[in-house]
């Protein structure tokens, strides 16, 4: 009788092992996963940083070769980066950590590309209209530009630090 009781408290304490393991086993692969995906959503913040700044060069490049030239095929890469400047900002809207940081680095992107866009529209504008573009314009826009190029690389810098501390915890778990 003492070994068919020893031997169903013996195979109690295996059951509640068992149990405990599994769900501390099943919590690690969790949250595992969890970590992997916020890592790859860090990771693509900072492409789609990338991409955003690269449009707004594009758009740049562009209006740039139209002013130079006065021919129209330069304004290809201008109105194609126009077009996509804003759904690009969207997605990047709708991917940005919720931290006040970024959120405010966003509101001032958002802001110095649709300035630095106004800039190269009303440019256009006046080359079109046969009135000089001046070197006064031509430096705001660069100012605008330089502060885009500063926000990107801040918003970068600042998901890189959420990245690291990503990935810290999910090597933790692994």
């Amino acid at each position: 009788m003492t070994f068919k009781r020893n031997l169903l408290y013996g195979l109690g304490t295996a059951l509640i092992l068992l149990f405990f393991s599994s769900f501390a086993s099943y919590f690690s692969i969790k949250t595992l996963i969890d970590n992997s995906q916020m890592v790859r959503k860090s990771n693509q913040i900072i492409k789609d940083l990338d991409n955003v700044f690269s449009l707004v060069k594009d758009a740049e490049t562009g209006q740039r070769g139209y002013l130079l030239t006065g021919d129209q095929v330069f304004l290809e890469p201008y109105t194609k980066s126009k077009d996509k400047i804003s759904g690009a900002l969207d997605q990047l809207s709708s991917e940005i950590s919720n931290t006040a940081t970024q959120s405010k680095n966003l509101e001032k992107l958002k802001s110095s590309v649709n300035d630095r866009l106004e800039i190269l529209e009303k440019n256009l504008n006046d080359k079109k209209n046969k009135n000089a573009v001046t070197t006064q314009q031509l430096l705001a826009g660069k100012s605008y530009m330089d502060n885009i190029r500063s926000t990107v690389s801040t918003m970068q810098n600042e998901e890189k630090l959420i990245l690291q501390s990503r990935t810290e915890s999910m090597d933790k778990l692994a």
